[in-house]
């Protein structure tokens, strides 16, 4: 497998290493890491405090004001004809930190971070922050020739991309290029076909965010990371499910999700498995799965009209689970369960470790576990003999 360093020189080789000023640079807008807040980011500005807000940069920050910007970890940018200024493609944490470090007016709103972190770079010496070393990619095949590079570097590098910012990145890859999803896969290592779940669950998304079927911001289950509103993970996890992929008809072609993999008859129950996972704030409905770990029974669930609609109706999946079982199954679990328990609390009846009142009022609890127990046990010596009377006929 490729490595960054190696992936690394080959650019520098083909694409040398430009000093550019600041002012040249600008943020990409399109950039998938900025997650679902992408929609909402129109301005550089707002990618900056974007940037500080979700991310972070004080250890970048730190690191330049003392360091300087090191000429061994270039920026990489493109820069096509239609576009006045270079975009940055990668590294765009530390072009937020040098902005704020110089005082751009991209970074006003920084003057916190900008007050603090100039006084260090005062103490170590002003080493140099700007101009600052470029790879730029340049020409109408620019952006097919960087995609290599960034597979690597923009998701496998320093601060890893969350599972949404990868899913998302693949998906405008898909969209914007011609190249297969297997030619990604190969750019990312990913011998696990872990960017097909991942883009599985993106376009699941999106589909019935487009169509009303599902509202992140009502969701009663958040997310973190570029996807604070509900846990990605989740989605696709259900979707590794063949049943769940039934209940919903999934669609893909050759192993690659289409772009809207939900047939219109299969919307509302798509719509379904959401709010299964992560209810829905507006109408009321809280999640019935509790916990990640749960997927799988919430496939064999959907799998079965009965149970589906104890779903519906807002049951917890966990008990609707748990009412399905064969009840000699349960009663089997349940007595063990008692008698381990009454096991444990015969050992404290001891005299001299209990006063007699509280023997006393302990007497009629007692006496009531006791006739359940007799009853239980009378009522399961009726069905045992009406089952032998039933062979004796049948003889």
């Amino acid at each position: 497998m490729t490595t960054r360093k190696q992936t690394t020189a080959a650019a520098k080789a083909k694409h040398p290493v430009e000093l550019r000023d600041l002012e040249e640079l600008q943020f990409d807008l399109q950039n998938p890491r900025y997650g679902a807040a992408a929609a909402t980011i129109k301005t550089e500005r707002e990618a900056l405090d974007h940037i500080v807000a979700t991310f972070g940069v004080d250890d970048v920050l730190s690191s330049i004001a003392v360091n300087g910007f090191s000429d061994s970890e270039p920026l990489v940018a493109i820069h096509l004809e239609n576009e006045k200024k270079i975009r940055v493609l990668e590294g765009n944490r530390r072009l937020a930190a040098c902005l704020i470090l110089t005082g751009d007016m991209r970074a006003d709103s920084q003057t916190r971070l900008h007050d603090h972190f100039v006084k260090i770079h005062v103490e170590n010496g002003r080493k140099r922050i700007n101009p600052v070393p470029v790879i730029i990619y340049r020409g109408k095949n620019a952006m097919r020739e960087v995609l290599p590079y960034i597979g690597v570097r923009h998701i496998k590098g320093t601060l890893e991309w969350d599972s949404y910012a990868k899913a998302a990145w693949i998906d405008q890859v898909l969209r914007d290029h011609d190249l297969s999803l297997n030619k990604v896969k190969e750019m990312l290592g990913d011998r696990n076909d872990t960017a097909s779940r991942m883009l599985a669950g993106y376009r699941f998304v999106k589909q019935l965010i487009r169509t009303g079927q599902f509202r992140p911001d009502q969701s009663q289950r958040k997310g973190r990371g570029s996807n604070p509103e509900y846990p990605f993970s989740w989605v696709y996890t259900a979707l590794d499910n063949p049943p769940i992929r039934e209940f919903v008809g999934f669609i893909e072609t050759d192993g690659t999700p289409d772009e809207n993999p939900v047939p219109e008859q299969k919307l509302e129950h798509a719509g379904l498995l959401m709010r299964f996972m992560f209810g829905d704030k507006k109408h009321g409905l809280p999640a019935v799965v509790e916990d990640s770990r749960d997927i799988g029974e919430l496939a064999k669930a959907v799998r079965d009209p009965v149970l589906c609609s104890r779903l519906k109706e807002g049951k917890v999946l966990r008990l609707v689970m748990e009412e399905a079982r064969p009840s000699g199954e349960r009663l089997q679990e349940g007595f063990q369960r008692l008698a381990d328990q009454l096991k444990d609390l015969t050992g404290l009846i001891v005299p001299g470790s209990l006063k007699p009142d509280d023997a006393l009022s302990l007497i009629e609890p007692a006496r009531t576990v006791s006739n359940l127990a007799k009853k239980a046990v009378s009522d399961l010596m009726g069905i045992a003999a009406a089952g032998d009377d039933s062979n004796e006929d049948k003889k």
